[in-house]
């Protein structure tokens, strides 16, 4: 049980530092569309700009209150957005 507990607090020391709090809110980029969502890249502060911005996909279904027929009806390439 001890050697468990240990790899917990192990593998929990690996996570990024760079990583957003869960539920707040960024300014980012789309760096890459496709045609289940985008990819946003958060835009880096002066503190850790040494290292690879976090970036995670948005659905499809989270881009606009309503259908959308293409990705790029919404977002494209370079767009500034907020995500949460």
């Amino acid at each position: 049980l001890e050697r468990k507990m240990n790899g917990d607090d192990e593998r929990r020391s690996r996570q990024p530092t760079n990583a957003p709090a869960i539920n707040s809110i960024h300014r980012g980029v789309v760096s890459r569309v496709e045609s289940y969502g985008a990819f946003v890249e958060l835009k880096t502060t002066e503190n850790n700009r040494h290292r690879r911005p976090p970036r995670g996909l948005v659905h499809a279904s989270q881009l606009a209150p309503y259908r959308i027929e293409k990705i790029e009806d919404a977002v494209a390439v370079d767009d500034d957005v907020w995500v949460k």
